[in-house]
């Protein structure tokens, strides 16, 4: 979810100095015709053709409500919601070629309107964020075995960031590149440490990465299931993923961790374990199903490229819906979400609520 900010500085001007019209004004902001009417006038309380025959350029940039003050530039401030969709038929083959007019969007059971449509050739940012803390270091041959899987399963215009992270609330970048321009495998390194894995702080500074990406992006997180933060919390990170736009996907190996915040050094016994266990497969798979991706849970490291092959094909075919609401929105409200296709057979995997958070 993200606040749409149209910045119109200096093209106001281009249209008092010739004749414009309204369907070229929605395409350069890249709305239809009938939104850039409702929110001109939201806006200014008059069409945007009356407007700008109406005003001149003095008044434009001092009306109050469309501009900031000492500032020249005018903004038309909205809520815009992209929602990743992937469909398969039964047998679990991906459904390609499919058309803006094959989608439904229902927003609270309130069909919208889908005013932007990406189709899975769209290139995709991944970050993959993996965890190289001690649990880690026997597998990080087969570990960047699998990572080579994965960026092969990519495509040439797909852009990847590949971080680690252990305890210091910090993400390390290793790649930061288009396929195509990818040079030299990935080497992984032990990094000191011996404190708990501060994994909520690292899927904290991984969502704020992709907060700045546009278009189509993802996060994969490879974890062992040591769940801590410093800076960041389960519930934290829950509620920007639910808010931003990355589909994210996690995949869990190994032992789970019975060094935990909140445990001494002991034995743990069945029921401390037990609730660990909960702990840890609730936090992951509610960053996978609150925004539409998949939780894997991988038991041999040999299975782990297979995993992250898999993930990787099942990137490159995400369609990508987007809407404006048809209704005000507040800032915390939580908005239902479903996703339909007119093809017969099919299964429809989307995000299936949004919160607001504009």
């Amino acid at each position: 979810m993200d606040g749409r900010i149209f910045d119109i500085n200096g093209q106001i001007k281009q249209q008092l100095s010739r004749d414009r019209t309204v369907e070229k004004m929605a395409s350069d902001f890249g709305v239809s015709t009938t939104r850039f009417q409702r929110l001109f006038k939201q806006r200014t309380g008059t069409i945007p053709m009356g407007y700008l025959r109406s005003l001149s350029l003095f008044t434009i940039l001092s009306v109050s409500g469309l501009i900031f003050a000492q500032s020249d530039e005018i903004r038309i401030e909205t809520t815009f919601v992209r929602v990743p969709v992937v469909v398969f038929d039964r047998e679990g083959h991906f459904t390609p070629q499919l058309k803006r007019e094959n989608f439904k969007l229902f927003e609270d059971g309130n069909e919208q309107e889908i005013t932007h449509f990406e189709s899975y050739n769209e290139p995709i940012t991944v970050l993959l964020l993996l965890d190289t803390s001690g649990s880690m270091i026997p597998h990080f041959n087969r570990l960047a075995g699998a990572v080579s899987m994965f960026v092969d399963g990519l495509r040439s215009e797909d852009r990847i960031i590949i971080a680690t992270f252990v305890d210091d609330s910090k993400i390390n970048l290793l790649k930061n590149s288009k396929k195509k321009d990818l040079t030299g495998g990935i080497t992984l390194t032990p990094r000191p440490g011996d404190q708990f894995t501060t994994t909520f702080d690292a899927v904290d500074r991984g969502l704020k990465l992709l907060e700045g990406v546009n278009g189509r992006k993802a996060m994969v997180l490879f974890t062992d299931g040591e769940l801590f933060g410093w800076k960041a919390s389960a519930k934290s990170n829950i509620r920007d993923a639910e808010e931003g736009e990355a589909v994210i996907y996690t995949v869990r190996f190994g032992e789970f961790p019975t060094h935990q915040p909140g445990f001494t050094n002991r034995t743990l016994t069945n029921k401390e374990m037990d609730a660990i266990k909960k702990r840890v497969h609730s936090y992951i798979q509610s960053l996978s199903n609150e925004t539409g991706g998949r939780s894997f849970e991988v038991e041999a490291i040999d299975d782990l490229g297979a995993v992250f092959k898999t993930v990787a094909d099942e990137l490159g075919q995400h369609y990508t819906l987007g809407y404006y609401p048809g209704r005000p929105t507040q800032k915390g409200e939580r908005r239902i979400l479903k996703v339909e296709v007119n093809v017969p057979n099919s299964v429809v995997h989307a995000r299936r609520d949004i919160v607001i958070d504009k």
